[in-house]
């Protein structure tokens, strides 16, 4: 399950963080269910929204979208490939699959 990330708008990045401790108060009970926290890929070092962070590569470029919510293509590629990663430690039906 990935968290959501910090909101450019201060009032949603309030919203995301309260749907983001529910989630995490609900799966401390479902030791299947694994959490990525976007928060430390898509903050600054205040833990402020920023819309360049790196990609895949390591190259710092727009991540975000220019509604301050969603995201640019790269940064979806980015997240899939944490989740598939997570996904090849947790499980060995996944860990049989390409990298």
């Amino acid at each position: 399950w990935l968290l959501l990330p910090v909101m450019r708008d201060v009032a949603a990045s309030r919203d995301a963080e309260t749907v983001n401790a529910i989630v995490r108060e609900v799966a401390q009970d479902r030791p299947q269910v694994i959490l990525i926290d976007t928060v430390p890929l898509t903050a600054d070092d205040k833990g402020a929204y920023q819309a360049h962070f790196a990609d895949l590569s390591g190259q710092r470029r727009q991540m975000r979208a220019g509604d301050g919510v969603h995201f640019e293509m790269p940064a979806y590629e980015l997240f899939a490939d944490i989740v598939l990663k997570r996904l090849r430690e947790a499980s060995p039906r996944f860990a049989r699959l390409a990298e």
